[in-house]
């Protein structure tokens, strides 16, 4: 592998992650209303999030009305939503739960639930399509689950589908419409959750493995982002943590008053010093690869220690 000069490392980390990051932006909403209903021993009621609701947040609850007892019935629907320089994602879930010997059922309804995902500006995804079914009981049954990329009338994803499919897409500009649909219920005691989970992650051949443990307890975490060639540090402090990067290894003690012994392995090529909450995005350009980068962190306080190590291998 032809190795570059320290200095490429250096302006592989700071100079290139100035330019403006890519970003994914979604937009979730039910063009039509999400039910949800029970029926306890001839009494209905239904409960609905009207049309055309909108955020990354809503949440909806329906409890069967008085009498409660010996039989009652409880529906949640709920999606939670996020979109960054990640990429993006949208958590569906339903559940219901009939409580008691008597009969009942319920059903949580959600027959059109629209993403609109766009980046700012073309890059190809992988969306991964995926069901999770929990049933406590025999009774529960999901109906309807499909979802169609493109909006176009056919179904990338299906009730007989397996749990996961992935989908490669082109993201651009203008917003690629992805339709969900799923109805779920369940008759007779016990409980049924299904959660659905739309995500878009980036397409990369860069690959990210782990490279030595640390000595702390501060966790370095490594994701591809949606920037070409580009990948996302951070650390889960609560405390400032000194970032070390480097095209090559030079494993050093780390003076520490901890009994294990704390190794620093990459070379000290470039050091940044991350604030809580704070990421850091390191692109890697064709004109430098093939290239390895080795990164890891050092805590600095309460006391000095190493956090897990990654190596970054860019073909």
């Amino acid at each position: 592998m032809h190795v570059p000069h320290a200095n490429a490392i250096v302006l592989c980390s700071l100079v290139l992650p100035l330019l403006p990051a890519q970003q994914a932006t979604l937009i979730v909403s039910n063009p039509s209303p999400v039910v949800l209903s029970s029926d306890v021993g001839g009494q209905s009621a239904a409960v609905s999030l009207p049309a055309n609701s909108t955020g990354p947040v809503q949440s909806l609850s329906h409890n069967s009305p008085p009498p409660v007892l010996p039989t009652s019935v409880r529906a949640d629907f709920d999606w939670t939503s996020e979109a960054n320089r990640l990429g993006a994602s949208l958590v569906l879930r339903q559940a219901v739960s009939v409580y008691g010997p008597g009969p009942a059922n319920g059903h949580v309804a959600a027959p059109d639930i629209l993403l609109q995902l766009q980046a700012s500006a073309p890059l190809f995804v992988n969306l991964e399509l995926a069901r999770a079914v929990d049933a406590t009981a025999p009774g529960g049954n999901l109906a309807v689950w499909r979802i169609d990329v493109g909006d176009d009338g056919s179904f990338e994803a299906t009730e007989a589908s397996p749990g996961t499919v992935t989908v490669p897409v082109q993201l651009t500009t203008q917003p690629l419409r992805i339709r969900v649909a799923s109805v779920m219920g369940r008759t007779g005691g016990g409980n049924l959750e299904v959660v659905t989970r739309v995500t878009a992650r980036p397409q990369t051949n860069l690959s990210i493995l782990p490279a030595i443990t640390g000595c702390g307890s501060t966790r370095l975490h490594v994701l591809p982002t949606l920037q070409s060639g580009g990948i996302d540090l951070s650390f889960d402090s609560l405390q400032p943590v000194a970032a070390v990067l480097g095209i090559g290894t030079n494993p050093t003690l780390v003076p520490s008053p901890l009994s294990t012994a704390c190794l620093l392995l990459p070379r000290l090529d470039a050091v940044l010093l991350l604030l809580p909450s704070q990421s850091f995005q390191l692109v890697v350009p064709p004109a430098l690869r093939p290239l390895m980068v080795f990164a890891q962190g050092v805590d600095l306080v309460p006391v000095v220690s190493t956090t897990n190590g990654f190596a970054i291998v860019a073909p």
